[in-house]
């Protein structure tokens, strides 16, 4: 299952099923933002970044502890700073 680009909402996040490889589902209204769904059908909200000349990816949080509507805001904010 490759990587996807999607207005990211509760509903398709929940209905993301395990892969027998971790992927990302990513959002089309905040690049960088995406949700992570691991083979254990854990899944975490992460956005990437450049630092330097290195991409880095950071965890916002477990999806269900974080709504998607702050994590999108905390994305947001994150990729302003």
């Amino acid at each position: 299952m490759g990587a996807s680009m999607a207005k990211l909402s509760k509903k398709i996040v929940t209905a993301a099923e395990r892969a027998e490889k971790d992927y990302f589902l990513w959002d089309d209204s905040i690049p960088a933002f995406a949700v992570r769904v691991w083979p254990s059908s854990r899944k975490v909200y992460v956005i990437h970044y450049r630092a330097g000349e290195r991409m880095r990816r950071y965890t916002i949080g477990q999806h269900g502890s974080p709504t998607n509507l702050i994590s999108e805001k905390i994305s947001a904010a994150l990729l302003e700073y």
